[in-house]
């Protein structure tokens, strides 16, 4: 049974890093496991033109395919708008952190899943993983489908949810802005024939910084 209730941030205190910093670390963290166990020959299965996604190279034409695109960001009033129109809201984070809580009338599609198996291999990726604290993801082979299912007009407008959004703009010292796994899902969803894609603006983690309403299982 689902339970609506406003997202009541805890209270902070003295030296608390906010949930937005907690987590802008964590993506960091999945981002420097997925590059390190890369570095070692185990993907997580995504590949942009046959380079692993957080390499800069990829980064740089992810980029600027979305732009090409027209892909944007939007805040959370216009994502309460959009669902009311009846616009697919698309939570690409893993199911298990969609339980735990999430934007109403949102579909998760997850772009990344907990691994499954245990060969070799998968055995040395959740390893790599654990080593910074975190668990082991790799790509959902059927992420696009599962998009279309929920979407099925491609160009009829979609919004995607990750935890931190990412950017488009020049952030510090990249030029090509901050990679997310909306972002780079979007770009997925482009090669696939999706178009007016947008993006929540500061993921879901803006999302309840701004005291919107969540969903529970």
């Amino acid at each position: 049974m689902s339970v609506l209730q406003p997202a009541r941030p805890c209270a902070p205190f003295a030296g608390r890093a906010s949930s937005k910093t907690l987590q802008q670390r964590r993506s960091a963290v999945l981002v420097r496991a997925d590059t390190k166990v890369a570095e070692r020959g185990l993907t997580s299965g995504v590949q942009i033109s046959g380079m692993r996604p957080t390499s800069p190279k990829a980064w740089e034409l992810i980029s600027k395919t979305l732009k090409k695109n027209g892909v944007s960001f939007v805040t959370a009033d216009a994502v309460e708008a959009a669902i009311k129109r009846g616009t697919p809201v698309i939570d690409i984070r893993p199911s298990n952190e969609f339980q735990r809580g999430r934007i109403p009338g949102s579909v998760n599609c997850c772009f990344y899943q907990p691994i499954e198996g245990w060969s070799p291999d998968k055995i040395i990726r959740r390893a790599g993983f654990a080593f910074f604290g975190v668990y082991g993801t790799e790509a959902n082979p059927d992420f696009v489908e599962e998009v279309a299912a929920a979407a099925p007009k491609k160009n009829g407008g979609i919004i995607l949810v990750c935890n931190i959004g990412g950017s488009l703009d020049k952030t510090g010292p990249s030029e090509w802005g901050r990679q997310s796994r909306s972002l780079t899902a979007a770009y997925e969803l482009i090669q696939s024939g999706f178009t007016n894609i947008k993006v929540l603006q500061d993921g879901y983690g803006g999302w309840t910084k701004a005291e919107k309403e969540i969903e529970l299982d």
